[in-house]
């Protein structure tokens, strides 16, 4: 169930995106049917997309994430070619969440306080907080590592992150963050 010749940056290269709507279907799927494979399917497909997802932390050798002490656990890479991390993860936090609750998997309750904590800490919390845009703007690269390094300062220093506001980027995490509030609130009404 890899996910090949995806986006034009990983043609003929497995893909985090894949997984991540693979995922979201096996929740939807279970929710409607309560046919446990569905379950079984979407625990499954989390270990895979944990292959994906740094549970430590990295070095960090650049600015701005060496300044901030930003830290790589629980971001996912991109793919297997594009050495770096990027928040589309965060939008399965809802479905971390769901899956614990129903199987009781400890990894999984890790992998999603990971998760959680990584959205928080990668996004302007105020104005140039990443040397570059608002409070609230947040880019779609983190490079934990000197693989794709494409960003400059003016000096002509390495970036650890593109300057860039990606909203697609932010709305991840937000709508990771909104399942969670969404849930809550169904809950209480029960």
């Amino acid at each position: 169930m890899e996910c090949y010749g995806g986006p034009l940056d990983t043609s003929k290269s497995p893909d985090n995106e894949g997984i991540l709507a693979f995922i979201r279907l096996d929740h939807l799927m279970y929710l409607l049917t309560q046919k446990p494979q569905y379950l079984k399917h979407m625990q499954f497909a989390l270990y895979q997309e944990f292959s994906y997802k740094y549970c430590y932390n990295s070095p960090i050798k650049y600015n701005p994430l060496k300044k901030l002490h930003w830290c790589s656990c629980g971001g996912s890479i991109t793919s297997v070619c594009n050495p770096h991390i990027h928040p589309m993860s965060s939008s399965i936090l809802d479905e971390l969440i769901f899956c614990y609750q129903q199987t009781g998997d400890q990894y999984i309750l890790d992998r999603y306080h990971d998760t959680l904590n990584w959205g928080k800490q990668s996004y302007n919390r105020q104005p140039r907080e990443f040397d570059f845009g608002k409070t609230g703007w947040m880019s779609e690269r983190f490079c934990y590592s000197q693989g794709l390094l494409t960003q400059y300062y003016p000096d002509h220093t390495p970036a650890s992150t593109w300057f860039n506001l990606l909203p697609w980027a932010a709305a991840s995490v937000i709508d990771g963050y909104t399942g969670l509030v969404w849930d809550q609130e169904v809950q209480k009404s029960k």
